[in-house]
């Protein structure tokens, strides 16, 4: 079933360093305004990235190909919130 093997430490380390970015949720939130269509993926945006980390340390052991795409998703996911916050909807 699973594995308890933990991941490498590099792999633990950049997983917390792709996970930074989560700190910009107060600009985020600043950014987009409560009026803003967008306001709900904003907070939506937090849960989505402790996750995605979450299951990207976890399934390293077994499935580190997963983890690799989880990771970029979630670079992708930063870059588009701030592109998001920087280019509001227009309502």
């Amino acid at each position: 079933m699973a594995s308890h093997a933990k991941p490498p430490t590099w792999v633990t380390i950049l997983i917390l360093i792709l996970a930074i970015p989560i700190f910009q949720l107060p600009w985020l939130m600043g950014e987009t305004g409560s009026d803003n269509p967008a306001h709900t993926l904003v907070t939506i945006y937090p849960f989505y990235v402790i996750l995605s980390a979450y299951l990207a340390y976890i399934c390293y052991a077994t499935r580190p190909l997963v983890s690799w795409i989880l990771m970029c998703l979630m670079v992708l996911s930063h870059l588009s919130m701030a592109y998001l916050a920087l280019n509001p909807i227009q309502p």
